[in-house]
């Protein structure tokens, strides 16, 4: 028999998050870039974020063609996007300068938020930026459960307390 899930967060009634979640009022856009096969992940990973930010977006695909309605949007704003990289700066650095009008999101498995990166040319158009919590342990345990989602509900809220264009921190659901 089936558990009996929460209607509003989709887990199951005994580990329902809707208590925990405090919505925050965020004036940065956050654009979810998400691989079409994460739409069905279990984790919730997306539909959490959308509890807790009053100001999110997202876009389902994987290739340029699949996100055609945003990249102008993104390419012509001020526009950072959270992506462990050699060459990112670290975000608290780059918001402490930069007023950003959006935040973009990768949203897959490790191999999948590569392959967006990297099919998509004009993402690199966009302010490159990481958060502190990119130590070998925390990498490598990204590459073991093989999604990003445990790393980006666990620190988004770092990126939003970090950032001048939000009001508050996400917070309570990390």
């Amino acid at each position: 028999m089936a558990r009996e899930c929460c209607k509003r967060c989709d887990f199951p009634i005994i580990t329902c998050l809707c208590e925990a979640i405090k919505p925050v009022n965020n004036r940065t856009k956050l654009i979810v870039l998400q691989h079409p096969d994460e739409v069905k992940n279990k984790k919730n990973t997306i539909k959490l974020a959308k509890m807790a930010c009053s100001n999110i977006e997202v876009f389902i695909g994987e290739s340029e063609q699949d996100f055609a309605d945003i990249m102008q949007t993104l390419v012509n704003s001020k526009t950072a996007l959270l992506f462990p990289s050699d060459s990112a700066t670290p975000f608290d650095q780059l918001a402490s300068d930069i007023s950003f009008d959006y935040l973009v999101i990768l949203d897959g498995t490790w191999r999948k938020a590569k392959r967006i990166y990297f099919v998509n040319p004009w993402l690199k158009n966009c302010h490159i930026c990481n958060l502190h919590w990119q130590t070998k342990a925390s990498i490598r345990y990204a590459l073991q459960v093989r999604s990003l989602a445990f790393l980006l509900l666990k620190q988004l809220p770092t990126a939003l307390k970090s950032s001048k264009t939000y009001h508050q921190i996400i917070c309570s659901i990390c």
